[in-house]
């Protein structure tokens, strides 16, 4: 209360105690020890009159820059007698019949208001898979001063579809300094995602105004990643995505009439083409030899692009074959590979 100043009221009323716009007012302002005192006198005139006074704050029961006025009221009588020794006798009571009362206390309260803040970061997703709003969840924590997490998450928010998410009103109720700790939260993964293990230290410190109001003075954001801890001005978290490649195998059957089929007898040949299956010159082809029942496989493919590939597979005619005629058939396959966004690609059964 050093810095502050509060009034104190001294009213005259009638024994009603009911204090007028007409009645008496006195003035007192405290010191800064908080103590007040109004100093009364009466004479010999005023022996047999009793006095009746209200006592009360100035401002009572407003809230003024942060101040609470106490709303305590005091009904005091003064009564004036002789004292039979050449002087009055001052008898002072409240209206509860209390008698020789020393002080007239008054306690107020003071409280800032408080304030919060937002803590704003992104999400940044690279690799084949899109971002989606709620893919990812951040976690909030209040810590101590040496950022050590000793209780549960005070917020936890997720990424809107653009990548940005935000922890919203984080309140200050009291003047010093706050420490808090984000992170990424990867108790439930996302298949495929490698996760962002980074930590952003913040620390921020409010002050008090003096005045009812609390102010954020000072925010640091510190990017603790691999031991290291390098001040910055933003919160993004990075992850990358990657799915494990789809698998297809292709193949057919050789039927031979005439004679019987001997094994490795006959080849075949797989091409990659364009989507209008045409095959570019210089692709190499893959190729396959019939078993002794005919059937033939190419080694098997590894699809590594969500997308649809196209193949080309015929017969090696070049084959030198004794009254062989060759089959000039031609087959186009088509094979369609989709993401399942949870870490893996699946091929889709093959169009011929």
């Amino acid at each position: 209360t050093t810095d502050d100043v509060f009034t104190f009221e001294l009213y005259e009323t009638d024994q009603t105690f009911t204090v007028s716009s007409t009645s008496k007012e006195t003035t007192n302002v405290n010191t800064q020890t908080g103590k007040y005192e109004f100093t009364l006198s009466y004479t010999q005139q005023d022996v047999g009159k009793t006095f009746y006074y209200v006592v009360m704050e100035k401002n009572a029961g407003q809230t003024i820059d942060g101040v609470t006025y106490s709303s305590q009221k005091y009904n005091v009588t003064v009564t004036v007698e002789d004292n039979g020794k050449g002087g009055v006798k001052v008898t002072t009571a409240v209206n509860d019949g209390t008698t020789g009362i020393g002080a007239l206390n008054f306690t107020n309260e003071y409280n800032a208001e408080k304030t919060a803040t937002n803590f704003e970061g992104t999400k940044v997703l690279n690799g084949i898979r899109d971002l989606k709003e709620n893919d990812f969840t951040f976690d909030l924590y209040e810590v101590t001063e040496k950022f050590e997490i000793d209780s549960a998450a005070i917020q936890s928010v997720e990424n809107k579809a653009d990548g940005s998410f935000v922890f919203e009103n984080v309140e200050f109720t009291t003047a010093g300094t706050y420490h808090f700790i984000i992170k990424e939260n990867s108790e439930n993964p996302i298949g495929g995602v490698t996760y962002d293990t980074t930590q952003y230290h913040i620390t921020v410190k409010v002050s008090d105004d003096g005045k009812g109001k609390l102010n954020i003075d000072e925010t640091v954001i510190l990017k603790v990643e691999d031991g290291k801890s390098d001040a910055v001005n933003t919160i993004s978290f990075e992850n990358s995505y990657n799915a494990t490649p789809a698998t297809v195998s292709l193949g057919g059957k050789k039927v031979l009439n005439g004679r019987e089929l001997t094994a490795g007898e006959f080849k075949f040949l797989l091409y990659s083409a364009n989507s209008n299956f045409e095959v570019a010159e210089g692709v190499t082809a893959i190729l396959a030899s019939n078993d002794a029942n005919g059937s033939f496989v190419f080694d098997t493919l590894t699809l590594t692009e969500a997308k649809t590939y196209y193949f080309v597979i015929k017969e090696d005619t070049t084959v030198e074959a004794e009254r062989i005629t060759f089959d000039e058939s031609v087959y186009n396959v088509s094979v369609e590979v989709k993401d399942d966004e949870n870490g893996k690609l699946v091929a889709s059964q093959p169009v011929i």
